[in-house]
């Protein structure tokens, strides 16, 4: 049998149980957990609620010197007739160190490796019964006392299985990481078919793209650029200018030079048949002629500098050799959007096939799938977008601590240096630090509290100044601008298009999946949203209704960014689709009972396998090879 950490210190457990104990061996009898070499019979009931509570003090102070229960508190509790841990004396959360409860590296692994106790927290029975069930429940303290109390009230029954699992590498912990390791591989596979059967250049505005990774590849800065002159205009065509004016060193030579490149490559790749509505087929020689004064020179840079700077690292010259670069690294991006969709899965519900299908939401989401494939800075925005939803839900769970808001905030500032879609990970961390750090706050010193004021003030300031300074025109400049995106989002044109894209699009938004399952899809997520509602208004067991919370403003001030932004274009949701994909899931599976959930679970894995596999028919299979025959 397994050894549990280091040898324990027999003085401590007889002063904890009260009499002689033996610490060589555990042994499960009749569901309990016994001490061979015992002082009382391994069958008394008095006598496994002392051993119990003995060895849950035991296992914390070997995590936690110095901070376990005290023999007066234990003592206490059994005179009131039942365990420390059911009359009001701390929880595991009050009695680790604060570094290691801000941090949570203590909890989650324990939760990990003990999961959900059931036959201890059943709604009809067990030795605890009601009082022990999971966070949300009517009864018990507040929810973070019955979280750490659920988690102890398991710890006596499996510690015998625990051990054997750490021993033998089986068990929940085992089985939680090869979920993980099932949905990588699902994911992964699913985004090699998109990278490998997705033509060139039949990604959204990807040959903008890449003309700047391009020119960053060549030594060029994205800054320090050549502003317009008169007669310029006569010489270069709008997108050539624009380039110049943001590139520094770029001559127009190099310009057209970079351009015509690209349209021999997009002429190879049958461009024009794909995308049919583009003019000039045969003899265009600018960009304007694809889309008129179209760029991706006002992006923010972050994305060009790490693709352009690893393309000149590799010495990648060619305009289509970058291209399927970017694409992997769109394959990798994706991979990670994966991997912090089930981490916030496992956060927002215990229940293994509710997180499961979260995971497997995001991965097999054919719009979100499909980006695996193209050379976008879409896909680049949305990695620092769920990782910061991610620890701004893990901030306010477990509190906040100076490494954890660094990190949030370098993946926020990342986000904007990407995208603009990406300030919408801003609100989660900023309802995180409100949440956790209004106590912390008046704690401090009145210099210290000071100074966090000034650096919020101009962290505000440098928004505005942000927002006044910029020349991006996905930010709207003025109020009555502001109003004219908002009334255009709110028409009905905007809503079609909108879902259109966001359901399923491809060869450049020309072609769409047919209107019955678009209409089936649609009536899918209508349905999930009254389920999400009843979630939100009666507790469910194992759902985490905080976590729900903070993804459903991630989802609002994305919708809230795409309104501002005046494009209908669903990728610019995808940044919140982490959210978005956990809030589905749980509002279709959340309502049932816990017994019905993988049945459940199952048909919607069925059913995203199956719209996945129409996606695949209709954007790869048939539009792009079928009927084009390349």
């Amino acid at each position: 049998m397994g050894r549990l950490g280091p040898r324990v210190d027999r003085r401590r457990a007889r002063a904890l149980v009260g009499g002689p104990v033996s610490c060589q061996q555990l042994s499960r009898t009749g569901g309990r957990l016994a001490l061979a070499d015992g002082g009382l019979h391994p069958h008394s009931p008095s006598a496994a609620g002392v051993r119990n509570h003995a060895w849950s003090a035991l296992f914390v102070e070997r995590l936690a010197p110095g901070r376990r229960r005290t023999v007066a508190d234990g003592n206490a509790a059994r005179r009131r007739g039942g365990h420390a841990h059911d009359r009001g004396t701390p929880g595991l959360h009050d009695t680790l160190p604060g570094h290691a409860r801000a941090s949570g590296r203590v909890l989650a692994p324990l939760r990990g490796l003990f999961g959900t106790p059931r036959a201890t927290c059943g709604r009809g029975g067990g030795e605890y019964g009601e009082r022990a069930r999971g966070p949300g429940s009517a009864a018990g303290s507040s929810g973070r006392e019955r979280a750490a109390n659920l988690a102890i009230g398991g710890w006596w029954t499996r510690l015998p299985t625990m051990t054997d699992n750490l021993a033998t590498g089986g068990g929940p912990g085992a089985g939680r990481r090869h979920a993980w390791r099932l949905v990588m591989l699902a994911a992964l596979l699913h985004g090699l078919a998109y990278f490998l059967l997705l033509p060139a250049w039949m990604g959204e505005d990807e040959p903008w793209h890449v003309e700047y990774a391009h020119h960053v590849a060549n030594g060029h800065g994205t800054w320090g650029g050549e502003a317009m002159r008169f007669g310029d205009r006569e010489l270069m065509s709008l997108s050539q200018l624009q380039i110049r004016r943001k590139v520094g060193g770029l001559e127009g030579e190099e310009i057209r030079n970079t351009q015509e490149a690209l349209l021999d490559s997009m002429r190879e790749h049958g461009f024009w048949a794909r995308v049919d509505w583009a003019p000039w087929p045969v003899g265009a020689q600018t960009l304007d002629q694809v889309v008129e004064a179209h760029t991706a020179a006002h992006q923010p840079p972050l994305y060009y500098l790490v693709g352009g700077g690893l393309l000149r690292l590799l010495r990648i010259d060619e305009v289509e050799g970058q291209m399927w670069f970017l694409r992997g690294m769109s394959l990798a991006a994706y991979l990670a959007v994966v991997a912090a969709t089930f981490g916030l899965a496992r956060r927002a519900c215990s229940d293994p096939w509710i997180t499961l299908a979260c995971a497997l939401f995001v991965a097999w989401w054919p719009m979100h799938a499909r980006q695996a494939g193209l050379a976008n800075n879409d896909v680049l925005v949305k990695v620092f977008s769920a990782w910061s939803l991610l620890l701004a839900v893990d901030m306010a769970r477990s509190g906040i601590t100076t490494r954890a808001l660094a990190i949030a905030a370098a993946l926020c500032a990342c986000g904007l240096a990407t995208k603009t879609t990406g300030a919408a990970a801003l609100a989660p961390v900023a309802l995180a630090c409100l949440w956790r750090g209004g106590r912390r706050a008046q704690r401090l010193r009145p210099g210290r509290r000071v100074l966090l004021v000034g650096a919020i003030l101009a962290l505000a300031a440098a928004a505005l100044a942000f927002w006044g300074g910029t020349d991006n025109p996905a930010v709207p400049r003025t109020v009555g601008n502001i109003r004219m995106r908002l009334d255009t989002a709110a028409s009905p044109e905007f809503r079609a298009e909108f879902s259109r894209t966001f359901l399923g699009a491809f060869n450049w938004y020309t072609r769409e999946l047919p209107a019955a399952v678009q209409s089936v899809v649609l009536g899918l997520l209508a349905l999930a949203g009254l389920g999400l509602g009843a979630v939100f208004l009666r507790a469910r067991e194992g759902i985490e209704r905080g976590t729900l919370a903070f993804c459903a403003v991630m989802v609002v001030a994305q919708s809230a960014l795409v309104a501002l932004r005046g494009v209908a274009a669903g990728r610019y949701l995808m940044p919140a689709l982490p959210a978005l994909g956990i809030l589905v899931v749980i509002g279709l599976l959340g309502p049932l009972p816990e017994r019905q959930r993988p049945r459940a679970a199952g048909l919607l894995v069925a059913a995203l396998f199956l719209f996945d596999g129409i996606f695949l028919w209709s954007a790869l299979l048939w539009n792009q090879y079928a009927l084009w025959g390349a």
